[in-house]
């Protein structure tokens, strides 16, 4: 007689389970990076290379981030979602709210004290982290701002690069 031959069965093979000490990354991946003062406007553009004159220090220095001019007290905004790794008060820079956004880490720096997150803690795109500041010592010359700086991968980067350029005033 003709044997047949039965038909091969492919079973679907189960996800690894994740080991338990992995972390698991909730934070999605932006693909850009909004503006994160409400009205704020350019005041100093990022310089890696060229020397920009600090009218606070008196000197010429290169500048690792941007400033977004704002008056004392104006909204500082999460400019993706992402987990707040490091809040503190920082002798030049004022206070200091760090947040990686994916791949990327943002420094939003001469925040107002009184910051409104705190380190752990779980951040929206837009949600507000706390008010423009000036106790920055660094630059306490120029008027009222933020000193942004995004790093991916430990490089600092220009954070125009990286933001939604309709919002850039």
């Amino acid at each position: 007689g003709v044997v047949e031959k039965p038909e091969p069965v492919s079973e679907p093979k189960p996800d690894p389970a994740p080991e338990k000490d992995e972390p698991v990354n909730t934070v999605p991946e932006p693909t850009m990076l909004i503006w994160p003062v409400d009205g704020g406007t350019l005041l100093r553009e990022y310089s890696a290379d060229a020397l920009v004159f600090s009218p606070t220090m008196q000197d010429w220095r290169t500048h690792s981030g941007v400033d977004i001019a704002a008056p004392v007290g104006t909204a500082v905004r999460a400019m993706a979602a992402g987990k707040v790794t490091a809040v503190r008060e920082d002798e030049m820079l004022g206070w200091v709210v760090e947040i990686a956004h994916g791949s990327y880490v943002a420094s939003y720096c001469n925040v107002q004290e009184g910051v409104s997150v705190r380190e752990g803690d779980t951040v929206g795109i837009g949600d507000q982290i706390g008010g423009v500041g000036q106790q920055a010592r660094l630059e306490i010359g120029d008027e009222p701002h933020l000193h942004l700086e995004v790093r991916k991968d430990g490089v600092t980067l220009d954070p125009l690069s990286v933001m939604n350029k309709t919002d850039i005033e």
